[in-house]
């Protein structure tokens, strides 16, 4: 993180208190703030409920209530791997767990004990990618507001040009009847001239 970014926010989600206060504490010390929950359930409220102010899940895989798997599924119904980063943490030896997370949307995963330094590593990469995305829609938005608003001007420019032309010849047109081209006129057409004239 850089001094002018905001704290990121994120949630820990683990079924052993043990687990959730060491890595919450490892976490703050690094300046996140962290936030916890004791299962699957309650993570899942959180997050959906958070109006996505969270910017980052460390969601155990393992848990009673409901699994991480089932945890991540969900959340990757609302929100886009770019948009709200998940690393899996594991307990499991084998590499299926670890690949089935991946292919449901998980970042990321890392795994018990936990390496601290391999995962500060890890959540500074998918925080920076994030908050790069965030700036490239920024600025995707910004760019293309900025084309509509120069259609916009462009086809004012056309219509203005286009009124303007006809009514050139007209005050042409008026200009020349008014001047007495065109020989002495009725009273009656010579106001209505002189109205149209202004």
């Amino acid at each position: 993180m850089t001094e002018d970014t905001p704290t990121a926010r994120i949630l820990v989600v683990d079924d052993y208190e043990d687990n959730r206060d060491v890595m919450t504490r490892r976490l703050e010390r690094k300046g996140y703030s962290v936030i916890t929950a004791t299962g699957g359930v309650p993570a899942l409220e959180m997050v959906l409920q958070s109006n996505h102010d969270l910017d980052l899940v460390l969601l155990d895989i393992m848990m009673p209530d409901m699994d991480g798997m089932e945890v991540l599924i969900e959340i990757r119904k609302t929100y886009s791997h770019v948009e709200l980063p998940v690393i899996m943490v594991t307990a499991r030896d084998g590499s299926e767990s670890v690949v089935e997370a991946l292919n449901q949307g998980a970042n990321d995963y890392v795994t018990k004990p936990i390496d601290f330094p391999v995962l500060y590593a890890r959540v500074s990469a998918h925080l920076q990618l994030s908050s790069t995305w965030r700036k490239l829609r920024t600025a995707q938005r910004s760019l293309v507001e900025a084309a509509r608003l120069e259609a916009i001007g462009r086809l004012a420019a056309g219509v203005a040009h286009e009124v303007r032309n006809p009514l050139a010849r007209i005050q042409m047109g008026v200009d020349a009847i008014t001047s007495g081209v065109f020989g002495d006129l009725d009273p009656d057409i010579s106001e209505t001239l002189s109205d149209m004239a202004k």
